[in-house]
């Protein structure tokens, strides 16, 4: 599940909004599943970036913005604006938004990571005749 970690302020007291609520950065892990809310990855640049966009979680009913990393929100760009892969393949772009997204593991440079793929249907699409017997 979707690690969630209280946001403190210097004095390491819980940040807490105007509004009374307390903050927390969302980041994925392995198996999370999600559908973008939107086609925009959010970039804020301070002495660093950050890159963040909204999300539904699988099991969740409400948006949370999650925490991306450099490589998970160039992948989503990637996906949103089409691209060709090593092999020269050419893959169309595609609305992040219609799309459900899970997250995997792989190894860079020594260290766990986590990516961001699409979710492949393994079931084949039903026809007129599986709906005969319902």
């Amino acid at each position: 599940m979707v690690l969630k970690k209280q946001i403190m302020t210097k004095e390491g007291k819980p940040y807490i909004t105007e509004d009374k609520k307390e903050l927390f950065e969302y980041t994925l892990e392995v198996g999370d599943e999600f559908i973008p809310q939107s086609e925009n990855i959010i970039i804020k640049e301070f002495k660093f970036k950050n890159y963040s966009i909204p999300v539904l979680l699988k099991g969740d009913k409400e948006n949370i913005f999650i925490k991306l990393t450099p490589g998970q929100a160039e992948a989503l760009r990637k996906k949103r604006d089409g691209y060709t892969d090593a092999k020269g393949v050419k893959h169309e772009p595609i609305q992040l938004t219609q799309h459900i997204f899970i997250c995997y593991a792989y190894k860079f440079e020594g260290k766990d990571c986590v990516g961001i793929g699409l979710k492949k249907d393994k079931t084949p699409p039903k026809t007129f005749d599986d709906f005969k017997d319902e």
